[in-house]
Order: structure tokens, then C-alpha cells, then sequence
């Protein structure tokens, strides 16, 4: 199995970031209804209750569900589907960091509910740059965000 080098990772996340951010606005523009805030909250809250429980692999799958519900509420078809298509890219490292990062992800995930149900756009787009750049970090400084070393090899 292909061990992603440091480069390939930031190459990926750096695509994620874009993608996140412009879906994140678009949500944010868009003014979602009921319905859609109330199936982002139900989502977090399943994603919180399996990162406390330490269900890694079921909180990873609730964090796919959040932002592919975010990509259809900012109502472009082909932005979520790239976003789809890098996020299932992804999912292996999402799965590395869940046990320290999965916490602080699910409060980064109900302040975005918060922030797209007053519509507000610009920090939507903002929040979802912070929220990939902190999974970033976690992946690069495993020891400060609390995760065991990384195996040496191509990193």
C-alpha cells in the first residue's frame, strides 16, 4: 500500500481546503432551511457521540455526511462532487487524526451550523479554511495534538 510523502498530503489538503471553503460559502449564501440545519445538528451529534465512544471509523463516515450535507445545501452539483471525490481520497487520514482531532472537529462543525443559520458567507468560507488547516497540523505535529509518532518512512 502507497504511504502518502508530506508533499502529497498538503497537495490533497490544499485542494480540500478550496473545495470545503467554496462549498462552505455557497451554504452560507444560500440561507439553509429548517430542515437542512436540523439534519447538520443530528449529523454532529452522531459524529460527537462516536468520537467520545472512540467509534473512529463511524465518527470519519458522520464527518463525510457533514460536509457532503454542506455541499448540498451550497446547491453546486459538480463543487460537491469533487468535494466528494477529494474527501473519499482522504479518508485514510481523516481516520489517523480522529482520536485527538475528532473532539475539537465536532465543535468546529456545530459553530459552523451556527454561522451558515445566520448566513453568513465570508466566515462559513473562513471556518471551513481553519477547520482543514487544524487537521493539517494534526497530521504534521502528531506529538502537540496528543497522537502517537508517525512510522518513519517517506514523510
Amino acid at each position: 500500500m502507497h504511504v502518502p510523502t508530506d508533499q502529497e498530503v498538503d497537495e490533497l489538503l490544499n485542494v480540500r481546503a478550496l473545495l470545503e471553503a467554496e462549498t462552505a460559502r455557497l451554504a452560507g449564501a444560500s440561507a439553509p432551511g429548517p430542515d437542512q440545519l436540523a439534519r447538520l445538528r443530528e449529523i454532529c451529534r452522531k459524529g460527537q457521540v462516536a468520537a467520545d465512544a472512540g467509534e473512529y471509523g463511524t465518527a470519519v463516515a458522520a464527518n463525510n455526511s457533514f460536509h457532503a450535507e454542506i455541499a448540498a445545501i451550497g446547491g453546486n452539483a459538480v463543487l460537491a462532487e469533487l468535494a466528494d471525490i477529494v474527501g473519499r481520497r482522504a479518508q485514510w487520514y481523516y481516520r489517523m487524526v480522529a482520536p485527538t482531532r475528532g473532539h475539537g472537529s465536532w465543535e468546529e462543525h456545530a459553530e459552523m451550523i451556527e454561522v451558515l443559520e445566520a448566513g453568513d458567507a465570508d466566515r462559513a468560507q473562513s471556518l471551513a479554511r481553519r477547520h482543514t488547516e487544524r487537521t493539517r497540523q494534526a497530521y504534521h505535529r502528531p506529538r502537540e495534538a496528543g497522537l502517537p509518532p508517525r512510522e518513519a518512512g517517506p514523510h
